[in-house]
């Protein structure tokens, strides 16, 4: 029996302004591809939304970058997929599938990257 192909497309809601399609065709590819997921359900049952909200932020405003709900949903995002420890994230910080499911595709200054580091 031959090894049956479907090179289908599988779509899920736009983000960030852009349309995200699945493809198995090649390209630009990461094996993280099932953040997107992770981010459908965190959007679904508001988990980052409901335990960001247990923390008091007393940073000073003018200089947050990344908001408790985006560290929290990174952190979600990362231990869901196996990355359990935090300077996984000095890698992760800089990849567009968990940029794309954070909602951030460029950090807000020149100097800062998409997501956070281990350090922040």
């Amino acid at each position: 029996m031959q090894t049956e192909c479907s090179a289908g497309a599988y779509e899920f809601p736009a983000s960030c302004g852009r349309r995200v399609v699945a493809r198995f065709d090649g390209g630009r590819m990461s094996s993280d591809g099932g953040v997107i997921l992770v981010k459908q359900a965190d959007d679904i049952l508001g988990l980052s939304r409901r335990f960001a909200a247990c923390f008091r932020d007393k940073r000073h405003p003018g200089f947050v970058e990344y908001r408790v709900e985006d560290l929290v949903r990174q952190r979600i995002m990362g231990l869901a997929l196996g990355y359990e420890d935090l300077n996984d994230h000095d890698a992760l910080r800089h990849d567009l599938i968990f940029g794309l499911a954070s909602g951030r595709l460029s950090g807000g200054r020149a100097n800062c990257a998409a997501l956070a580091g281990k350090s922040t």
